[in-house]
């Protein structure tokens, strides 16, 4: 299972009309959903105590190649995302400024609730 369920329940979903074609065309009884894990929110006290960069939005952005141009790594994408409230790349417009954390373990642990 990827990392990125580690620790988030499942749910059992048998009744529901809205999946019964995808139950049928897969033979199954049941469908497994993830629950939507839950995030801190970054305070000003948290966010006085960060470093981070600014970067102005532009055609062709997306939060895969700035994790991966600032960690090395775009499975980090989600850090950038959470820093900026903005959970898809359609949150953010052209020319808007955001805001890329230099230390990506310190704010996932601000964000996961980690001490």
């Amino acid at each position: 299972m990827p990392y990125r369920y580690n620790g988030r329940s499942k749910i059992g979903v048998t009744k529901r009309d809205m999946f019964k074609q995808i139950k049928e065309r897969r033979g199954r009884d049941i469908i497994s959903l993830y629950s939507t894990p839950k995030f801190n929110r970054l305070t000003d006290f948290d966010l006085s105590a960060l470093d981070y960069e600014s970067h102005i939005w532009s055609r062709g952005d997306n939060f895969y190649k700035l994790a991966h141009e600032f960690y090395g790594d775009p499975a980090y994408w989600w850090v950038v995302a959470l820093f900026n409230n903005a959970p898809t790349e359609q949150h953010i417009k052209i020319g808007e400024e955001i805001f890329v954390p230099r230390e990506m373990e310190s704010v996932a642990a601000l964000l996961l609730g980690a001490s």
